[in-house]
C-alpha cells in the first residue's frame, strides 16, 4: 500500500525578495538624487561660465569704442586708440553674489613692410601699433551656495573654480569697409554711433554736404625727422552728421612724407604695389605688381619711407583688379608725358638724385615725397595731393564771430568742388593739360576757370556777406598784429570709372540728384537689379554726389612759406620760422613795423613737398601762391594808400655733386634785404634804390659726407668766405653788390663742391 503525500503551492514575496527590491529602488533613488545634484551643479557652473563670457566680451567691446588714435593731453578727453593698455590690476566685478575677477593683458603688434610680417618690437619707433591683441581672462571661485530641491543644498565647494578666456585683435582704424560689413550681415542693429566733436574756428572750417552732413580737415601736424630735408605730417578729413547731435560717420587719414631712398629696377623677386584711389565711398589700395622699386637709404628716414620708396613708382605688367584706366594706375596721373622715361604712363615716372636736377640710375640715392592713406588699418601710397586752390585770409576771418564767414567759404569749396567734378566728367582729355580749374591761382587759366569766388573791392570797400577778403589792417593803438592763415582746396583724381558713374547717376541740378533708376545701393534700400559689386553710396537714405567727390581744404598756414613786397621800410614784420615738429614754430604772423602797404603771399609747391616743405624733389615745380593786401595805419587810422615798388630779386638754384641736401639759410643785411627760403632754394628781395645791401649765405657744409662746399655768383662780388668741414655754422659767404642795385634785376647765387672761378 502506497502513502500519498499532498503539498499545496505557496504564493507571494519571502523576506529575500523584498529586501533585494528594497535596496534596488534605494540604488535607483541615490542615483536619481546624484543625477539631480549633478544637473544642479552642471547649470550653476554653465551659469557662471555664462556670465563670464558676457563680462569678457563686454570688456573687448568696450576696448573697440576709441574715437581718435592718439591720447589727447587734456582731461575728459575722448577715449583713444593708445588708451587700450593692460591696466595696472585686475578688476572685480560682482554678479548675483559671485564675484568675477577680470585679467586684461593688451599686446602690442608691429607690421614690418621689409619681411611683411608683423612683431611685438616697435624697432620703427612709430607712435601707435598696427593692431592691439586684447586677451580677456575672467576668473571665479568663492561663489554661493546654490539650493538643489528642497532641503537640499549645494555648498559652494562642490563646485570647482574656473575661468574663461576671450580673445581678440583690434586695429588702430576703424575702415568704412568693416562697417559696411556689419550693416549688410546684422542690419545694422550691432551698428554704434560715435559721438564726434567737431573742430573749432578758424583752424578747422566744416564744409556743408547738405542733408545735415559736413566735412572737415583736421590741423595737419609735422613731424620734423631732419631739418629742411625729412619731414613726416599727418592729418584726417572727417565726415559727421548734426541730424542728431554730432554723430561720426567717416574718416580719412591722410600722410605725408618726403624720404632719401635708394632705386632698385624692377625683379620678378620683389613685387611693389599699384597706389590707393579714390573708389566713390572709400580709398582702394592697388595690386602688386612687377615694377621698378625702392629702399629706405637710411634709418634717419620715417618709418613710412619704407612704403614711399618702395610704391611710388609706375610702370610693371598689369595684374586682375587694376583698372582698364591708365591713369588710375600711375601715382601722379596729372603728369606730363616729358616726365615719364619712356612711353607714358607704361613705364615708370622719373626720379632725381638728391640734386633735385640729375636723373637717377638703378642703385643711385634719390629724394622722394609721398601721400599716404590707411587702407584697411595700414598706411598705403596713394596717387599725388594735387591743389586746385588757394586763399590768404585775415584772422579775425573764419573765426566764428560771423556764421556767414564759414557758410560763403563752405559754399564757395563745395560749389566749385561740384563745378570741376562736372567739367571732368564730360572732358574727353582728363586728366591732361585741359584739366578743368578753379580758383585765382596763376595755373588756372582764366578761360579754362569752372569757378571763381566772389572777393572783396578794393580797400576800403566792406565785405558782403557772399565774398571772401582781399585785405586786412593793423592799426596803431589797436590791432597790430595778426595771425594769417591759408587754405588750400584739393580735389583727388577720379577714375574713368568713378566720372561715368557720376555721370549716369546724377543730375546736372544744384545740388545734383539721384537718378532713381540707377542703379546704387542706398542705405539699406537696394534698387533693383544691383549687385554686391556697385558702388555704395551712403548709410543714410540720402545719396550724396558731394559724399562722392574726393575734394577736402586744409589749413596750411604753419607749412607755407611766407614773404612780402620788399620797400626800403617795411610796415609789418612776418614770421616764417623753420618748421618744428607739431607746429611749434610761428609762421604767417604779422606785426606793426611802420605805416605803409604791403602784398603778403603765402607758397608752396602744388603736390606733395607742400606738407613736408622740403626742397624739390625733380626739376618739375608747380608753384601754387595766394596773397592779401595788408594796410599798416597810424592811431588815426591814416597811411593806408599807395604800394611797395618793385623789388629787385637775388635768386637762385642750389646745385651740388654729392649726395644729401645740406640745410641752407640766407640772411639780409638790413631791412633792404629780406631773403626767404622757399621749396625751390631761397629768394632775396632787394628794396629799390638800396646801396648798402648785402646777402650772407651760410650753413650749407656738409658734416655728413665731408665734402667741402662754396657759395658762387655770377652777378654778386663774394667779399668774405669761410670753409670747414664738420661745422655747418663755421661756413659761410658773404656777397655784395657793390653799387646801387638796379630794380628788376636777378642775381644767381650756386653752391658747388669746387671753389669759385
Amino acid at each position: 500500500m502506497k502513502m500519498h503525500s499532498n503539498f499545496r503551492k505557496q504564493n507571494g514575496f519571502s523576506i529575500l525578495d523584498v529586501v533585494i527590491g528594497i535596496f534596488i529602488f534605494l540604488v535607483g533613488m541615490l542615483a536619481l538624487a546624484a543625477l539631480q545634484g549633478a544637473l544642479t551643479r552642471s547649470m550653476a557652473d554653465s551659469k557662471l561660465r555664462t556670465t563670464a563670457v558676457k563680462l569678457a566680451d563686454r570688456a573687448i567691446e568696450r576696448q573697440r569704442g576709441f574715437t581718435q588714435l592718439l591720447t589727447a593731453a587734456t582731461p575728459g578727453a575722448p577715449f583713444a586708440y593708445n588708451d587700450i593698455v593692460t591696466p595696472g590690476a585686475d578688476l572685480a566685478i560682482p554678479r548675483n553674489g559671485v564675484t568675477y575677477t577680470v585679467d586684461m593683458n593688451v599686446s602690442d603688434y608691429y607690421y614690418q613692410l621689409a619681411s611683411d610680417t608683423f612683431t611685438t618690437t616697435n624697432t620703427l619707433g612709430v607712435s601707435s601699433s598696427d593692431y592691439k591683441q586684447v586677451d580677456i581672462t575672467v576668473t571665479w571661485d568663492s561663489v554661493q551656495d546654490f539650493r538643489g530641491g528642497e532641503g537640499d543644498e549645494i555648498d559652494s565647494g562642490d563646485l570647482n573654480t574656473g575661468s574663461v578666456t576671450l580673445t581678440s585683435t583690434i586695429p588702430a582704424v576703424i575702415t568704412s569697409a568693416s562697417g559696411r560689413v556689419s550693416d549688410e550681415s546684422d542690419g545694422g542693429e550691432l551698428n554704434h554711433e560715435v559721438t564726434y566733436s567737431p573742430g573749432a574756428n578758424p583752424d578747422v572750417v566744416a564744409l556743408n554736404l547738405g542733408g545735415s552732413k559736413f566735412k572737415e580737415s583736421l590741423l595737419p601736424e609735422p613731424d620734423v625727422i631732419r631739418s629742411d630735408e625729412l619731414v613726416q605730417t599727418t592729418f584726417d578729413v572727417i565726415t559727421y552728421s548734426q541730424s542728431n547731435g554730432s554723430t561720426f560717420l567717416r574718416r580719412e587719414e591722410f600722410a605725408a612724407v618726403s624720404c632719401e631712398c635708394s632705386l632698385r629696377a624692377a625683379s620678378a623677386d620683389n613685387e611693389a604695389r599699384r597706389p590707393v584711389i579714390w573708389a566713390g565711398d572709400e580709398y582702394a589700395a592697388g595690386q602688386f605688381v612687377v615694377k621698378p622699386y625702392g629702399v629706405s637709404a637710411n634709418n634717419k628716414n620715417s618709418s613710412l619711407c619704407d612704403s614711399c620708396c618702395r610704391d611710388h613708382h609706375d610702370g610693371g605688367s598689369k595684374q586682375t583688379g587694376d583698372s582698364d584706366d591708365p591713369y588710375a594706375n600711375v601715382v601722379g596721373p596729372f603728369k606730363a608725358d616729358g616726365e615719364y622715361l619712356g612711353s607714358a604712363r607704361e613705364t615708370d615716372h622719373r626720379h632725381y638724385k638728391t640734386d633735385g636736377e640729375t636723373l637717377a640710375s638703378s642703385g643711385d640715392e634719390y629724394l622722394e615725397a609721398c601721400r599716404l592713406v590707411r587702407v584697411d588699418g595700414f598706411w598705403r601710397v596713394a596717387q599725388d595731393f594735387r591743389r586746385e586752390d588757394q586763399f590768404v585770409f585775415p584772422e579775425d576771418f573764419l573765426d566764428g564771430f560771423n556764421t556767414d564767414d564759414s557758410d560763403t567759404y563752405s559754399d564757395y569749396v563745395t560749389s566749385a568742388s561740384y563745378a570741376y567734378t562736372t567739367a571732368a566728367t564730360g572732358n574727353d582729355d582728363y586728366p591732361t593739360s585741359s584739366t578743368p580749374c578753379i580758383g585765382l591761382s596763376d595755373l588756372c587759366d582764366p578761360t579754362l576757370r569752372e569757378a571763381t569766388p566772389n572777393m572783396q573791392g578794393a580797400y576800403s570797400a566792406p565785405i558782403a556777406s557772399d565774398e571772401l577778403p582781399s585785405w586786412t589792417e593793423l592799426e596803431t593803438d589797436g590791432t597790430e598784429e595778426q595771425q594769417l592763415r591759408s587754405r588750400g582746396v584739393y580735389v583727388d583724381y577720379m577714375s574713368s570709372d568713378l566720372r561715368l558713374f557720376m555721370d549716369e547717376c546724377f543730375s546736372n541740378d544744384d545740388p545734383p540728384v539721384l537718378d532713381t533708376q540707377c542703379c546704387v545701393k542706398n542705405g539699406s534700400a537696394v534698387t533693383s537689379g544691383c549687385s554686391a559689386d556697385d558702388l555704395f553710396i551712403d548709410k543714410t537714405p540720402s545719396a550724396n554726389l558731394l559724399e562722392v567727390i574726393p575734394f577736402y581744404e586744409v589749413q596750411l598756414t604753419k607749412l607755407e612759406n611766407w614773404n612780402q613786397t620788399v620797400q626800403a621800410t617795411l610796415p609789418i614784420d612776418l614770421t616764417n620760422e623753420a618748421l618744428e615738429d607739431a607746429n611749434a614754430h610761428s609762421r604767417g604772423e604779422i606785426t606793426q613795423q611802420s605805416v605803409g602797404v604791403t602784398d603778403v603771399t603765402s607758397m608752396s609747391h602744388r603736390g606733395n613737398i607742400a606738407f613736408t616743405n622740403t626742397l624739390p624733389i625733380d626739376p618739375v615745380f608747380e608753384q601754387a601762391d595766394a596773397s592779401l593786401n595788408v594796410h599798416s595805419l597810424d592811431a588815426s587810422g591814416s597811411g593806408g594808400g599807395g604800394g611797395g615798388t618793385d623789388p629787385t630779386v637775388v635768386a637762385g638754384t642750389f646745385t651740388e655733386s654729392v649726395q644729401g641736401s645740406p640745410k641752407i639759410d640766407v640772411v639780409g643785411s638790413s631791412d633792404d634785404i629780406v631773403c626767404t627760403l622757399t621749396n625751390k632754394g631761397y629768394t632775396c628781395s632787394v628794396a629799390d634804390g638800396a646801396t648798402s645791401g648785402s646777402v650772407t649765405v651760410f650753413g650749407y657744409e656738409d658734416v655728413k659726407f665731408g665734402v667741402l662746399r662754396y657759395a658762387c655768383s655770377g652777378s654778386l662780388v663774394r667779399t668774405q668766405s669761410q670753409s670747414s668741414v664738420g661745422n655747418t655754422n663755421a661756413t659761410f659767404d658773404l656777397f655784395s653788390s657793390g653799387s646801387v642795385l638796379p630794380a628788376g634785376t636777378t642775381y644767381d647765387i650756386t653752391i658747388t663742391t669746387t671753389d669759385c672761378p
